[in-house]
């Protein structure tokens, strides 16, 4: 809508019940920097199996090495 010129950040906000207007232009940087992708949420944590989790640790158990270097 922003894009399109049907309404500011604060008229886009209000329309949404979006509650700050900040939100929306926070949006709409990346948007026109990045495009569309810009807006996916990325993941920030991987996630292990519980075998996974434990192999590394047999692993350090094993090797002596850091928690740090089995983790990389």
């Amino acid at each position: 809508m922003y894009l399109s010129v049907e309404g500011g950040y604060r008229t886009i906000a209000e329309n949404f019940d979006i509650p700050s207007h900040n939100t929306v232009k926070k949006w709409v940087k990346p948007y026109e920097m990045l495009g569309e992708s810009s807006l996916v949420r990325k993941k920030l944590f991987k996630t292990y199996s519980d075998q996974f989790k434990l192999d590394v640790f047999h692993y350090k158990l094993r090797t002596g090495e850091s928690y740090q270097k089995c983790s990389s």
